[in-house]
């Protein structure tokens, strides 16, 4: 429950970090923790003063956190743990609100529209509900727009393969378990190849076969199977494709033009 609107802000994130300097909230920010990716150039001026307080993600901030005396810390649900950067109940006994993005929960089904959500919560919060339902409705169309498109395609889905640190013939992966990116790859006309996350060879990449690659920022790839002798290997920031945020939406529009040019012309 916010009585007023926070002051005094820690991002635990990229996207949540990223979501309030888009709203114009950069001057109630006094730290985030370290970032997955460069930060847009639309919001390099509005990111400019405000300290990175982690040296890394993994890197335990909640004595940080604590010291920095925040009244409210925002972020992805998962990172809320005492290892990490505190528990909601223990921040909350010390007078620190919390604000878990719902696009980021991992016990359910998910939804882009959480990501929405989201936006409009934080619009509450800090009292620029205008603002916030500007952009929803900016970013609705948007998907809108590629899901109309889409849904003109005949035939089976595009067998998609989500890969990340790629290393001379082994890669990890992102499976069909990570419940919001399934639901990117599903208005994308596409399935994920890979029913869990983790480490795989050059041979799984071979039986697979997909005809999409999605990789997480890349090195030089294998020049075989479908999708690599096909040029559909597209490179997308974690930020953008896990990151929970409303930089989503513009990555979904962004890999459709990619994956179909010709319903973009």
């Amino acid at each position: 429950t916010f009585n007023e609107a926070p002051t005094r802000v820690i991002t635990n994130n990229q996207s949540s970090l990223e979501l309030l300097l888009k709203l114009g909230l950069q001057d109630s920010i006094i730290g985030t923790i370290a970032l997955d990716n460069e930060i847009p150039e639309e919001l390099e001026d509005a990111f400019s003063n405000i300290d990175v307080i982690t040296e890394s993600k993994t890197e335990p901030a909640k004595e940080v956190i604590v010291g920095m005396s925040p009244d409210l810390v925002i972020g992805r649900a998962a990172t809320f743990t005492d290892d990490k950067y505190g528990t909601i109940e223990s921040l909350n006994s010390m007078n620190i609100g919390v604000y878990t993005q719902l696009a980021s929960l991992m016990n359910g089904e998910q939804s882009l529209d959480n990501i929405f959500e989201d936006i409009k919560n934080v619009g509450k919060i800090f009292n620029v509900e205008d603002k916030a339902n500007d952009l929803v409705a900016e970013l609705s169309e948007s998907l809108k727009s590629v899901e109309d498109k889409v849904s003109t395609l005949e035939g089976e889905p595009l067998k998609v393969l989500v890969m990340t640190a790629y290393n001379d013939g082994s890669y990890n992966v992102f499976g069909a378990n990570s419940t919001l990116q399934n639901e990117i790859l599903e208005v994308l006309g596409g399935t994920n190849v890979n029913e869990k996350g983790g480490a795989q060879s050059l041979e799984n990449l071979m039986s697979l076969n997909p005809d999409v690659i999605l990789y997480v920022y890349n090195n030089s790839l294998i020049q075989s199977v479908s999708a690599i002798e096909n040029k559909k290997v597209f490179e997308v920031s974690y930020t953008e494709f896990m990151g929970y945020g409303y930089r989503t939406i513009e990555c979904i529009e962004n890999l459709a033009k990619e994956m179909y040019p010709n319903l973009f012309n």
